[in-house]
């Protein structure tokens, strides 16, 4: 290459570096959401439309309840259930979803762009136990289980929905750069910071001049802290308004395909006697939200589940103290109608009706009510009809539960 070459390219690279840099330094739409996740808490950027997913509960399912038509992914979710008919005398559950928490959090731009982060990011682990009376006789249960979900549309993920929202914020309440006691902060904030700069200025010309340095990092001073924070609080309002009003285009029946699997053990109350497996249990959901159906598509969803068992005890023969056991499919179709903050739902399922294990404790008919009590706190009700554990009747259960989501950490 000729020097004359070299000279012109080396002019060329000159006259772009200023609009490279600019592009670089071009705010984006991630980056913005990434801004308001410091000024807001994360709990409320997750629509609270159901109960919180506990999965081990299901596994021991003396009650009758093998699933949840719908749930909620959050950080940490405790479930308690009790006045269980059947033996059932309450169960403790406990779920802690990892990418929601800083254990191993996923950024938001990993989120928005991939979908094996918002696998990640759905990924619940849980504990469950127990006590239940069978045929009299009381026995401790114990599960465990991983589940994930992926929303089948990605336009319906709320985090999604915020996102697409802050990236086209013109009339919204997510231009928050541009509403009037924002700017106004920013103003006095950006005063405050060049009033502080020219108090360190002539401090180091004060003490150059003195022929010596001042430390390297120096306080600042409380009115420039104050107004940071008046423009954080101002940019916190408006981010919350902009979430909430992005949140109410969240559906509580939108589409979605989940997998769970979990194992568990059971053994004698007294502690006599050996401890069994309750073997193990795969279970695959769709949830589906009527897109397609104006009328419907904010009223109904229609959940299709079905749990396959490998080595599961019978019930009764766990009682008699040598335990049989079966492998068994068992399939659930729930239908829910309501909103966001109360549903009732039928459901129905194909649970045998003998050797009895106890995912075919599951409600052969039942009806529901789903409840939102408060933020994060849910009311289940299940009254249907099931197998007695000894498989020669059927019986009346019913079921109340709690679940309880305390905040969102993703971040």
């Amino acid at each position: 290459m000729s020097r004359l070459s070299r000279v012109l390219c080396l002019a060329a690279a000159l006259l772009c570096a200023p609009s490279l840099r600019a592009a670089e330094q071009a705010p984006d739409w991630v980056q913005i959401f990434e801004e308001a996740s410091h000024v807001t808490d994360w709990k409320d950027l997750l629509a609270d439309t159901a109960s919180g997913s506990v999965s081990a509960a299901s596994l021991l399912g003396i009650s009758g309840e093998s699933v949840t038509p719908v749930e909620n992914l959050r950080d940490v979710v405790l479930g308690l259930q009790g006045l269980g008919s059947g033996g059932d005398r309450g169960t403790l559950a406990l779920s802690v979803t990892p990418g929601r928490t800083g254990i191993a959090p996923v950024p938001y731009a990993s989120y928005r762009r991939s979908a094996l982060a918002r696998l990640w990011a759905a990924t619940t682990f849980a504990y469950a136990q127990g006590d239940a009376d069978i045929e009299e006789k009381s026995f401790a249960r114990r599960a465990l289980s991983v589940e994930t979900s992926l929303v089948l549309h990605e336009g319906d993920d709320e985090l999604v929905i915020i996102g697409d929202t802050l990236k086209n914020p013109r009339g919204t309440e997510c231009d928050v750069d541009q509403l009037d006691d924002v700017q106004a902060a920013r103003k006095v904030y950006e005063q405050a910071r060049e009033a502080q700069q020219h108090e360190a200025d002539l401090a180091m010309a004060k003490a150059i001049a003195q022929g010596h340095y001042p430390p390297g990092t120096e306080p600042q001073p409380v009115t420039v802290v104050m107004q940071e924070n008046a423009l954080s609080q101002a940019k916190q309002a408006h981010y919350k308004a902009c979430f909430d009003q992005a949140l109410k285009r969240v559906r509580w029946n939108r589409s979605r395909l989940a997998l769970m699997y979990g194992t568990g053990w059971i053994k004698p109350a007294s502690g006599g006697g050996r401890q069994e497996g309750l073997g193990q249990t795969l279970v695959v959901s769709l949830n589906y939200g009527f897109e397609s159906l104006p009328s419907l598509r904010e009223r109904l969803g229609l959940m299709l589940t079905y749990r396959q068992t490998w080595a599961e005890p019978v019930l009764s023969s766990l009682a008699a103290g040598t335990p049989d056991r079966k492998s068994s499919a068992l399939l659930i179709g729930q239908l829910a109608g309501g909103n966001s903050r109360i549903r009732a739902l039928a459901q129905f399922s194909n649970a045998r009706s003998r050797d009895i294990t106890a995912s075919q404790r599951a409600f052969k008919e039942a009806a529901g009510l789903d409840l939102r009590v408060r933020e994060g706190l849910w009311l289940n009700l299940r009254v249907g009809r099931q197998r007695a554990v000894g498989g020669d009747s059927n019986e009346t259960g019913s079921l109340l539960s709690l679940s309880y989501s305390p905040s969102a950490l993703l971040k």
